[in-house]
């Protein structure tokens, strides 16, 4: 009878020669009949039933083991006790034993699948001998090698890695023992301590003589060395929360306005006394005469501060020193005459216009793009950049500019009384006379509907949300380019600062007192005067002799004046002004109906230009106004900053296209400025006001740099969105070169001699 191979021990009646097979539990028997045999071969085969033996008479004691489901794959140890096999038995088997060793494999101990007839075979074929074993065997030694392989491999990589980390380094290493004797130590320790140190300063790895832009602007970004006009809205803000600035009465109201039920009604109350009652205007509505135009655009000014058509301002005199003058001056715009170039750049406007038209009610495609096309030709007619910086112009009699008389006489009001007599100072004559034609040239309706539409954008945060239209406050941000999701808080924050400029003034100053006492105090302004004229009269350069005397001219006669006015930091204001008395939209329209800041204009102790949030300077005949923005903990970032506005003025007359082989054309001042901030940084070190500057928090990139080599490091944070600009200013600068030890042959050395100045 048919028995299962795990219930069945068979021997093969033969001499001496047993076959012992067993499974399970019998493991134990199997080690016991290892250790008494003088020579064992162990193999893994697969479970199987052998065909039944003959004669099962000389069976030994049967070994049984717990029969596992058939479906499993077992194991089965075969214990031979070599002894010499029965030529019979192979006889038998040997046609079996030749089939089943064709498909059989010794390359692995999976593959040894052998059969119980051809076991008398392969147990004949010395060959066999601990084959399984021997395939173990070489299988370990195969994995040994392969892994001794792989690591000596990555030992290679890694001192290639190092190799290259150290020559990468030697430009820094260098430098630092020289000019930071105390932190050379560390410095060499930092650079050669191993690959974990390195991973912690990736930066280390980039040669500064061979792209400092990949030096510095990676950790520059990573430690916050942004817009600073940003970092001081989000100074002001924090205390506009705490309820300890002078502007949180306005700054409130803007924020709970559009919750106010009377925000329509004040808002109707406003086009009304702007001249605007019935905006929008369709095609089909009665035409109104140019005069009302003029009277809409003077009081959007007086009452809102938007100069849509043309702006206004009391200058010092061109001709008389001790006079002032009202000037006539081009618009601010919300498209730039760039954009205004082609028709596809504004499409954004035209959208915004869209949405404001529609959501009062007009809904006519044309009237919106009417709209952008008035503020679009606006811009293509100024030149306000250029006015800025050049008291050029013509001074006429009111008489000679009577269509302007109404216009001016609105804005003033008392301030000024305007007669036939006036002096007005026309900052650009082609200006004044290309507004004449635009205003002859497009209907009434068109032009009101533009006044209208700059109207709702200056005010959008006091007005709720239109039901079944786009947000005005987001179609004011799109008008604006900014983001849809500007944060409201900062909307109201420019609005009341503009609105109040003394206020702005007075809370930028508390939001840094003591950073801007120190500034103060160490004369920021006469050292920066003092570096640029040093090297105005230093012989040598790409400046010859006329540009660099015509900018000595001109700089003895302006004055930079920082951040704010005398009476700031004195804790006085010229003049008190009383709280006010209106709420949501009503409060802003009386702060801007007191015009501080034409007011202020006429007093020489109160008198200043821009706002503190501007990021640009301001200029009038006498002075340049360097807005608090530029104030930040990076002494290079600010003295580069000032340098740029006070090198514009002087530059303004020297084409750009001169230096074309050295400098593209908007990098010429920038060039210039490098050498004069640090002019200015190495005279704060010698005068011992070095503790105003204040390191980029990163100890363990560049913990070991000296403060030349830190100067350079956040010059170049202002630069850091041109890589072909950092470099290539930097290359220029011998200070730089010096500070890194760079050489002729470095890469970040330009071909060309293109110093600016002489050294």
């Amino acid at each position: 009878m048919h028995q299962s191979a795990f219930e069945r021990l068979q021997t093969v009646p033969h001499q001496n020669e047993v076959l012992v097979y067993y499974h399970g539990a019998g493991v134990d028997k199997a080690k016991e009949t290892q250790r008494a045999s003088s020579e064992l071969i162990v193999e893994a085969l697969p479970l199987y039933d052998p065909a039944p033996v003959a004669d099962m008479s000389l069976m030994p004691e049967v070994l049984v083991a717990e029969e596992p489901s058939p479906s499993n794959e077992e194991t089965m140890l075969l214990l031979h006790h070599k002894v010499k096999v029965d030529e019979s038995l192979s006889t038998i088997t040997e046609s079996r034993s030749n089939a089943s060793s064709s498909k059989s494999s010794y390359r692995t101990p999976a593959q040894s699948v052998l059969s119980h007839h051809s076991h008398s075979e392969h147990t004949r074929d010395p060959r066999c001998k601990r084959s399984y074993d021997g395939q173990l065997r070489r299988h370990q030694t195969e994995m040994v090698v392969y892994f001794l392989l792989l690591v000596a491999a990555l030992l290679c990589l890694l001192a290639i890695a190092d190799l290259f980390t150290r020559n990468s380094s030697r430009d820094i290493a260098t430098p630092l023992t020289t000019e930071s004797p105390e932190v050379a130590t560390t410095v060499g320790v930092g650079l050669h301590s191993g690959i974990a140190a390195r991973q912690r300063a990736q930066n280390w790895t980039i040669a500064p003589c061979r792209d400092f832009h990949g030096f510095a602007c990676p950790v520059a970004a990573a430690h916050g060395t942004g817009d600073s006009t940003s970092a001081l809205e989000e100074a002001l803000l924090q205390s506009l929360r705490q309820g300890h600035s002078t502007l949180q009465p306005l700054w409130r109201e803007c924020m709970n306005a559009s919750l106010r039920s009377n925000a329509w009604t004040q808002f109707r109350q406003l086009l009304s006394s702007v001249s605007l009652d019935g905006w929008p205007f369709a095609a089909n509505s009665a035409g109104r005469p140019p005069a009302a135009v003029w009277d809409a655009a003077a009081h959007l000014l007086r009452l809102t501060g938007v100069s849509a058509l043309v702006s206004l301002a009391i200058r010092d005199h061109p001709l008389h020193r001790s006079k002032k003058i009202v000037a006539l001056e081009p618009p601010d715009l919300l498209i730039n005459a760039s954009a205004a170039a082609r028709n596809w750049t504004v499409l954004w406007h035209t959208r915004a216009a869209a949405a404001v038209l529609g959501a009062f009610g007009l809904d006519e495609p044309a009237a919106a793009q009417e709209l952008t096309g008035v503020e679009r030709r606006l811009a293509l007619i100024s030149s306000k950049r250029s006015v800025d910086w050049a008291p050029t112009g013509r001074v006429e009699r009111m008489t000679s500019v009577f269509r302007l008389r109404h216009f001016v006489t609105q804005v003033l009001r008392r301030l000024v009384h305007v007669s036939d007599a006036t002096e007005l100072w026309l900052r650009d004559p082609g200006f004044t006379q290309s507004l004449l034609l635009l205003l002859d040239e497009t209907p009434s309706r068109v032009l009101l509907n533009y006044l209208g539409f700059r109207l709702v954008v200056r005010v959008a945060p006091f007005l709720p949300e239109v039901p079944g239209s786009m947000s005005v406050l987001m179609a004011s941000h799109l008008a604006q380019q900014l983001p849809l999701t500007e944060n409201v808080e900062r909307t109201c924050l420019r609005l009341a600062a503009a609105a109040q400029p003394d206020a702005a003034l007075i809370a930028t100053y508390a939001t840094a007192r003591e950073r801007f006492d120190r500034l103060l105090s160490v004369n920021f302004s006469v050292l920066l005067r003092t570096a640029l004229e040093a090297r105005l009269e230093a012989p040598g350069g790409l400046f010859d002799a006329a540009v660099r005397t015509r900018a000595l001219k001109r700089l003895r006669k302006l004055q930079p004046r920082l951040f704010f006015p005398a009476w700031v930091p004195q804790g006085r204001s010229p003049q008190q002004q009383a709280p006010l008395t209106n709420q949501g939209l009503g409060a802003f329209v009386e702060a801007n109906a007191r015009m501080t800041s034409l007011r202020r204009s006429v007093l020489p102790e109160a008198r200043w230009l821009g706002s503190p949030l501007d990021s640009h300077c301001s200029r009038d005949s006498r002075s340049l106004y360097v807005p608090a923005s530029f104030v930040e903990s990076s002494l290079a970032r600010l003295s580069v900053k000032a340098s740029v506005c006070l090198l514009t003025v002087l530059l303004q007359d020297v084409p750009a296209s001169l230096f074309n082989h050295c400098y593209p054309p908007e990098s010429v001042v920038q060039a210039a400025a490098v050498s004069v901030s640090f002019d200015l940084f190495r005279s704060l070190q010698q005068n011992g006001s070095d503790s105003l500057w204040v390191p980029m928090r990163n100890p363990i990139t560049f913990q070991a740099l000296s403060p030349n080599q830190h100067f350079f490091v956040h010059l170049a944070a202002e630069m850091c969105q041109s890589p072909l600009g950092v470099n290539l200013l930097l290359g220029s600068s011998a200070h730089f070169k010096k500070a890194f030890h760079c050489k002729g042959g470095d890469a970040i050395t330009p071909r060309k001699k293109c110093s600016v100045w002489s050294s």
